[in-house]
């Protein structure tokens, strides 16, 4: 391992561990009895919720430089509803310290069904939800394309194997001849492999080189 490799493993490592611990419940504690209440699935927070201590190391293809991405407090848990008749839906958000990442945010719905929202420096998109993993699919519609380009049973990245990933894409047109377009590749219980985002003249790639992670 190289010198530029234990630095940054061990600066993500000492970051991560002097987290303090925050949880936030919110809102709950008005609500009626007899809403209908939605959580995340267990098995959706597998791929998207991450806890303190937590971190990757990724490398930026463009510039051939590596910097760690780390959560930076514990997960948020966030309840909404219309009103006291509709229904509750839980929202967890992992908060991260990153060079490219602001945080995942998982929201519940109706039916078992969970979607994820990255918001990286730039903007905000979904990037996964549990229907897409059941049935990979991909949609258009009204400027925006959205789903699953491919599933991978293996993938190597930087010499290292990841099982089961999951690219999918995002793509807004923003103006006639410009569209945002991002791709998140999802490994199970790992988190984001690779994310690649093409805008106007930003054009940037991730891949991860190691991981420690807590769930």
């Amino acid at each position: 391992m190289n010198k530029l490799n234990q630095n940054s493993s061990t600066n993500c490592l000492n970051k991560a561990k002097i987290i303090l611990f925050v949880l936030c419940i919110l809102g709950s504690t008005n609500c009626k009895k007899g809403q209908d209440h939605y959580n995340v699935p267990d098995w959706f927070k597998e791929w998207t919720v991450f806890s303190k201590g937590s971190y990757w190391i990724y490398k930026n293809e463009i510039s051939n430089k590596q910097d760690c991405t780390y959560v930076e407090k514990a997960p948020e848990l966030w309840v909404y509803s219309e009103s006291s008749k509709d229904p509750i839906y839980d929202h967890i958000v992992v908060t991260f310290k990153s060079p490219f990442l602001v945080n995942f945010t998982s929201g519940a719905g109706k039916d078992d069904y969970a979607d994820l929202s990255v918001l990286d420096i730039n903007s905000s998109s979904r990037a996964l939800t549990t229907s897409l993993i059941v049935d990979p699919q991909y949609y258009s519609g009204n400027g925006h394309t959205f789903g699953v380009i491919e599933v991978f049973s293996n993938l190597t990245v930087n010499n290292s194997l990841y099982h089961n990933v999951y690219h999918t894409r995002y793509s807004e047109l923003l103006y006639v001849n410009d569209s945002a377009v991002r791709d998140y590749y999802f490994a199970k219980n790992i988190g984001l492999v690779i994310f690649k985002m093409r805008t106007g003249n930003i054009d940037t790639m991730w891949s991860l080189v190691r991981h420690h992670v807590i769930q």
